[in-house]
């Protein structure tokens, strides 16, 4: 999810408070914790980051959820209160309860992304990735190896999701509705081209969104995926925030989460071309989840419901 609209010298991280960071900021102190189809109808620079901060088709998963602990006895929460369908922020899973995970990576395809496949192959992990479209499209560099990444994504069952084609954000003054909607819809269209199904999960860049693009994402029947458990491996894990860099502090961010809830969770990585240190974690994080008794799911079976649907 990390932008690629940066400076050289300072990229905007994926998790970097947009036009609205004083607003989300006040929020996130005075909650502790800020983040992350319906086919019937349906932080930067050192100073403050975000806590905004992922299948193919529908049908059995082709992975079998494992968990290192068994879960404890105890009824499952309920999840009918829970924000669930098109045009609603989701941030945890509204169809099941519990001790379960959906892991889920931002900003992809990149160069790390086959050892990422390889990694929940191993795992036996099921996984949502946010794919920033742009890197589909015929003018980007190496368009073709990136489109080769994606379909591998789909063949090994996992959620292809959108993170938009630009990434630059769905609301703010430099929006209007019309590049919103072609925002949504190019995507679609490049990642339908791949893997023959639309997606209808979405993951807003930033984690932003506003009344009138929740309007347009309900109208195009998209489920709006936040996260809830955050990783900061945009900060962490990155190999441009020099400053910052310690990988090992990913793992500190998720035990601190865990720490302090038992979930259901929405979990967020990236698999972005400075993200080579953060994909090496991966196994550890699965372990540790795994270790405190949570079950990795898919994003599907967390929704309830469909997450995309054929390329007529």
């Amino acid at each position: 999810m990390k932008a690629t609209s940066y400076d050289p010298n300072r990229r905007v991280p994926s998790h970097a408070l947009g036009w609205r960071g004083a607003t989300l900021l006040v929020t996130t102190l005075f909650a502790g914790a800020v983040s992350g189809c319906s086919l019937d109808q349906a932080n930067a620079e050192g100073q403050i980051p975000a806590a905004h901060q992922e299948s193919g088709a529908a049908g059995p998963s082709p992975f079998v959820p494992v968990s290192a602990a068994p879960e404890k006895n105890k009824a499952p929460e309920t999840a009918d209160a829970l924000p669930s369908g098109t045009g609603v922020r989701i941030k945890t899973c509204p169809a099941r309860g519990g001790k379960v995970v959906v892991l889920s990576f931002d900003d992809g395809p990149s160069p790390y992304t086959d050892s990422l496949l390889a990694i929940l192959k191993e795992k036996k992990a099921p996984a949502a990735f946010f794919l920033k479209a742009k890197k589909l499209a015929k003018d980007f560099p190496k368009y073709d190896e990136y489109r080769a990444r994606v379909k591998r994504i789909a063949e090994a069952g996992h959620a292809v999701c959108s993170h938009t084609f630009s990434h630059s954000g769905l609301v703010g003054p430099h929006v209007t509705e019309a590049s919103v909607r072609e925002d949504i819809t190019k995507a679609e269209d490049l990642i339908a081209d791949i893997t023959g199904r639309r997606p209808k999960c979405l993951r807003p860049p930033f984690g932003d969104t506003d009344e009138r693009s929740l309007k347009i994402l309900k109208e195009l029947d998209y489920q709006v995926i936040l996260w809830n458990l955050n990783t900061d491996d945009w900060r962490y894990g990155s190999s441009d925030r020099e400053k910052d860099f310690d990988p090992p502090k990913i793992l500190d961010m998720v035990r601190k989460t865990l720490d302090k809830s038992e979930g259901p969770f929405i979990h967020i990585q990236h698999d972005s071309e400075e993200s080579e240190a953060s994909v090496k974690m991966v196994p550890q994080v699965i372990d540790l989840l795994r270790s405190r008794g949570y079950t990795t799911i898919t994003l599907q079976e967390c929704l309830g419901r469909p997450i995309d649907i054929p390329k007529l």
